[in-house]
């Protein structure tokens, strides 16, 4: 009998992995043909390199090798990603009817986003999201109404490196490095967001610790506290080329070392700040 248990799940085990590389291949082929629908609406290439899903240890999804590439004129891609990997608790959402979604991680790894600044003053990202508002038809205002999140959870979500490069004709600034994490997401629950990143210099310079209280039921955030540290402090000359000349900003320094009690300084908080 122990054989036989062996021997199927053996067999299930094989068929769940000729399954995924099945799959694998029609999600990739399904993504990539929504990639080239997009390349035609947004005037930019929009690329894909794969798509892989997992069954064994419950469900993930890896997508790799995403890029929206260059309009006419621009001379480096919008957004690079290397990858993004879900993993959730599949047979959790399935008996519970989508009431009980527990996403075991979410991450995303090596996202460059580049904002070049065009002859005309507007920069790539503003070019974008122009034809996707000539795109979008306006909606017609309704009556806003928080949605109830409470059956979803999320134990673990983190951007890894990341990078944001403004970018001048042969000018170029960049927060880089840039890590964030969040864990235990979910209704009933205190929230803590970790930022960290290098800010116009190529060690990680800047540290940022937001809490916020209890979730509600929409998962809406109220930050209660605010801790900053910036070592060593930030150079803001260098920002002067990308700020115009109705800042002036010339020479400067950003240095920050502080613990905020936010209280009633945001929306929904209460309390002395």
């Amino acid at each position: 009998m122990k054989r036989i248990l062996i021997v199927v799940l053996g067999v299930i085990v094989v068929a769940l992995v000729v399954l995924s590389f099945v799959i694998d291949g029609i999600a990739t082929s399904k993504a990539r043909d929504q990639a080239e629908k997009l390349s035609r609406e947004w005037g930019r290439p929009v690329q894909i390199g794969s798509v892989a899903v997992k069954f064994l240890t419950g469900l993930g999804v890896r997508v790799s090798g995403v890029q929206i590439g260059p309009a006419a004129g621009e001379p480096l891609p919008l957004v690079d990603l290397q990858r993004v990997e879900v993993k959730m608790a599949l047979i959790r959402a399935a008996l519970s009817g989508g009431k009980d979604v527990e996403i075991r991680s979410a991450v995303i790894d090596g996202l460059t986003v580049n904002i070049v600044k065009m002859p005309d003053g507007t920069t790539n990202l503003e070019q974008l999201q122009h034809t996707l508002s000539s795109e979008t038809k306006p909606a017609e205002p309704a009556q806003k109404k928080e949605s109830d999140l409470s059956f979803l959870r999320v134990d673990h979500a983190a951007l890894h490196d990341g990078k944001i490069a403004l970018v001048d004709k042969d000018r170029q600034l960049s927060v880089q490095h840039l890590d964030v994490e969040v864990n235990d997401l979910r209704a009933g629950k205190p929230l803590e967001v970790v930022l960290k990143a290098a800010v116009l210099t190529e060690k990680q310079n800047l540290e940022l610790h937001v809490k916020a209280a209890p979730l509600p039921p929409s998962l809406t955030p109220t930050p209660t506290t605010l801790v900053l540290r910036i070592d060593p402090p930030i150079d803001l000359a260098p920002l002067g080329p990308f700020a115009g000349k109705e800042l002036g900003l010339q020479s400067g320094t950003f240095d920050a070392d502080f613990d905020a009690q936010l209280g009633a300084a945001v929306p929904g908080g209460s309390g002395p700040t």
